[in-house]
């Protein structure tokens, strides 16, 4: 069962093969991008919130910190998530997955 379709109330639905989707090819304006860049801004925003224990340490990691330049961006972050869920979905496959579901997933992980 290679084939999952993704349901999200807020980004609508996609069907992906989990065997032969690249994250690297994955479109901005798909469901799949939409969803992990959804997780990723709400765990930036928390992690980066006045008195977060690693906030400027983040900051400065995803935009650089006085005359240095940045280590991560967003996008190859977002990308590596994708490639997170995609490796969840090889693992455990599912005809239908929704964003609850991905939520309950460790995506974030790929984003530290």
């Amino acid at each position: 069962m290679p084939n999952t379709t993704i349901i999200s109330k807020n980004y609508g639905r996609q069907t992906i093969n989990v065997e032969t989707l690249d994250a690297s090819t994955v479109s901005m304006d798909s469901t799949i991008w939409k969803i992990v860049e959804h997780m990723f801004n709400e765990w930036y925003d928390y992690n980066t919130q006045p008195g977060a224990p690693m906030g400027k340490d983040i900051e400065g990691m995803y935009y650089g910190e006085g005359d240095q330049p940045a280590i991560y961006s967003k996008r190859g972050a977002i990308q590596q998530g994708v490639e997170t869920l995609i490796d969840f979905l090889r693992e455990d496959p599912k005809p239908i997955i929704n964003t609850k579901q991905i939520l309950a997933m460790d995506i974030e992980c790929a984003f530290e």
